[in-house]
């Protein structure tokens, strides 16, 4: 099977599953200006297989499902099926050339809440289990608009527990969270390209350093960059107080 992206805006992804010596190698989603097309997938075939579908509300197993093009966030539940045990199964989306660059994309395990940026991957593995699994998943589109990333409302305040940090996005981004000292001098880094959704978001510190000892009471800073998938990046700052 073959389709092609041929209208400006229109877009393919082509979506692979193997485990072992299996493999299911032809399923697409997308978006076309033409509209939308399905197509049922093949029957599981007999002996050991993998089976890679889209699972659409209506209960159907599809091999594709390409939508009209939307101005605004897209998504495709999916399941991978295996009946091989104790194995790695590799879902692989290859190719995302023709996906313009506004379009960020993640794989989502629905089954164990991860949730994996697409354009800096090419798969997502899990592990089949004892008797095969089915393993369900979700692709997510979301289009970017606006010139520029909005990162806000940084606070950080001290609790029992440490300092809880929390910020806004007005879009989805990977993000970094820095602890530093007056000096500007690294202490702890709590993340390093995370995911973080569009909306409300928060880490927390224990107040330990890179180093694996708390730090003293005193003056530290808290720095907060996101950046888009198309390169965008705000970064913000603020002071915080630790005492004891």
């Amino acid at each position: 099977m073959s389709l092609t992206a041929e209208a400006p805006g229109d877009w393919l992804i082509r979506l692979t599953a193997s485990v072992d010596s299996c493999s299911d190698l032809d399923n697409w989603v997308g978006a076309l200006q033409t509209g939308a097309i399905r197509l049922s997938g093949p029957p599981k075939p007999a002996g050991d297989y993998v089976d890679l579908y889209i699972a659409p509300d209506s209960g159907a197993r599809d091999a594709v499902s390409v939508a009209a093009v939307s101005a605004g966030a897209m998504a495709w539940d999916l399941v991978v099926e295996t009946n091989v045990a104790d194995a790695q199964v590799v879902l692989e989306y290859p190719d995302l050339s023709s996906v313009p660059a506004e379009w960020a994309l993640y794989i989502v395990d629905r089954d164990t809440g991860a949730r994996q940026y697409m354009r800096t991957t090419s798969r997502y593995i899990f592990e089949s289990g004892h008797d095969g699994c089915a393993r369900h998943l979700r692709l997510e589109a979301v289009r970017e608009t606006g010139n520029q990333m909005v990162l806000g409302s940084l606070q950080a305040m001290q609790t029992s527990g440490g300092v809880e940090i929390s910020y806004t996005l007005s879009g989805s981004a990977t993000v970094q969270v820095t602890i530093l000292n007056m000096a500007g001098r690294t202490i702890r880094t709590l993340c390093n390209e995370r995911v973080a959704a569009a909306g409300a978001n928060s880490e927390v510190w224990n107040l330990v350093g890179d180093r694996g000892t708390r730090v003293p009471a005193g003056s530290y800073l808290c720095r907060v960059t996101a950046r888009t998938e198309s390169g965008r990046q705000a970064s913000c700052l603020t002071t915080m107080q630790i005492g004891r």
